[in-house]
């Protein structure tokens, strides 16, 4: 029964990827136009956080979700001699590519997540029934990549921990891989894998060589997102003024959103703004459940006894304590928060 319920809810899903609509200007502009430009010839207009002398955007993470298949359609109809690819056959190739991510990606990381395989037949349904299943995680938002990260981090942490029978060099290098991507595709990313990071810290000890790995891998592939973001931002650079004066997009964003001067063009919201309007539109009527559990005994209610309810709790009281920036809603030049 559950896998026919499931079936349903996926053509619900692949409806909704391929319906022509957006949610949000960001979406465009933040990730599609960024390469629409340079890539197919399109008109296009970059948002500021691309085009300031500090550009605090990095093109890392959106090389393979969006350059990639622009880069394939523009070949293909090159060598079919039909110039460049209508921009219909453009938006729904992206669009059926990031369905295929949250299709292949995030019910992966629900079934090495949930250990049970009751609960998990349960949370795979109850995950595809989601609105924001439907509709955020299947446009071409920098959230809903910052989301299957999330999801993996955490499944590299249990695959890790897990293992103590011998060092897995693969899962270093995946783990210290989506630590870069999130990173450079979010500042926000470390603050939803702190405290489940935690967990390392045994192994670590154990096995410090494990350590040394994930580091080094970091290095390796945070060097490539440095070198990746200087020559998109400066495509004349020489390879010596790459490493003279490279462009840190990480970096950058923290120095912009650290200065008061900066936020103050944007606005600010309320510290509570997640916890009494944001999380009661992603999760609907489930909120008030999880609340009301909170007053009954046990005193810690079994839903918070897992790493994925740490992850989310712990980041969105870590995201609330620090200042952040109201949304201009129809504006294609603001930061997301």
């Amino acid at each position: 029964m559950w896998r026919r319920t499931y079936l349903i809810l996926l053509l619900i899903r692949v409806y909704f990827a391929l319906s022509p609509s957006y949610l949000h200007p960001d979406e465009n502009f933040q990730g599609p136009e960024v390469f629409a430009g340079r890539i197919l010839e399109y008109p296009s207009q970059l948002p500021w956080e691309f085009t300031s002398f500090h550009p605090i955007r990095s093109v890392f993470p959106l090389w393979p979700i969006y350059e990639v298949p622009m880069s394939l359609l523009k070949w293909f109809y090159t060598e079919i001699g039909s110039g460049n690819p209508p921009p219909q056959l453009v938006y729904y190739a992206l669009r059926a590519g990031m369905f295929l991510l949250t299709f292949v990606l995030e019910d992966w990381a629900i079934y090495e997540l949930v250990p049970s395989p009751r609960h998990r037949r349960a949370t795979v349904v109850l995950v595809a029934s989601s609105y924001v299943t439907w509709t955020y995680q299947t446009h071409t938002f920098s959230n809903s990549l910052e989301t299957l990260l999330v999801a993996w981090g955490l499944v590299l942490i249990r695959r890790i921990v897990e293992n103590k029978q011998r060092s897995s060099y693969f899962s270093y290098a995946v783990f210290s891989f989506i630590a870069v991507v999130g990173v450079f595709n979010r500042i926000t990313f470390p603050a939803f894998l702190l405290f489940p990071g935690l967990q390392l810290l045994p192994y670590f000890q154990r096995k410090p060589a494990s350590l040394a790995a994930i580091v080094g891998f970091g290095l390796l592939f945070s060097l490539t997102a440095i070198y990746i973001d200087t020559t998109f931002y400066r495509p004349s650079a020489s390879f010596r003024s790459i490493f003279r004066d490279p462009i840190i997009t990480p970096l950058n964003n923290i120095l912009y959103n650290t200065d008061t001067s900066n936020l103050a063009l944007h606005g600010l919201h309320p510290h509570h703004q997640h916890f009494v309007a944001n999380l009661i539109q992603l999760l609907g009527p489930a909120y008030i459940v999880m609340i009301l559990s909170l007053f009954s005994w046990p005193i810690v209610p079994r839903w918070m006894r897992n790493v994925r309810a740490l992850s989310a709790v712990s980041a969105t009281v870590l995201l609330s304590i620090f200042p952040t920036k109201n949304h201009a809603f129809f504006s294609p030049a603001f930061l997301s928060s």
